[in-house]
């Protein structure tokens, strides 16, 4: 469970990158099947990585692991040595930690990072709870106005 119903999702951006690396099925299949236990978290299937070729002449490899957390996922641009990468996580997970375990995998000299702070505000969650049967918790007056997605 997470302390009031928060996830993160971490958008990762990197750039200039090992062209090698990133063209690499085998390795960018090494990169998701190491990375979710690094991060402490669980594989529930093995890495699915795919070469593509687009219509517009590039290509990359592009794969995703599904964890019991939720998934990471890359998209390669090998031609440009450029990468993005997402982790979302109903777990907490150290951000700073595979940031820099992912920068030094793929030999990054740049990036961009971006925490999405997804899930429920603490009213919402208590709500959730309580739609659960949580007795204990107090229907506050504008429960009926309650959704789950905000506009």
């Amino acid at each position: 469970m997470i302390p009031n119903g928060y996830f993160q999702h971490l958008l990762y951006e990197g750039y200039n990158g090992s062209i090698k690396k990133l063209m690499d099925m085998n390795i960018v299949h090494s990169f998701l099947d190491k990375t979710p236990g690094i991060m402490g978290m669980t594989k529930i299937c093995l890495p699915n990585v795919h070469r593509y070729d687009s219509n517009d002449g590039m290509w990359g490899v592009t794969g995703l692991v599904v964890i019991s957390e939720s998934h990471l996922s890359i998209h390669t641009w090998p031609e440009i040595g450029y990468a993005a990468i997402d982790l979302f996580s109903c777990k907490y997970f150290d951000v700073e930690l595979c940031k820099n375990h992912i920068k030094s995998f793929f030999e990054f000299n740049e990036s961009k990072e971006k925490i999405i702070r997804r899930g429920f505000t603490e009213e919402e969650y208590n709500l959730l709870k309580m739609e659960c049967g949580d007795s204990s918790i107090k229907k506050p007056e504008n429960w009926m106005n309650f959704s789950l997605v905000n506009a």
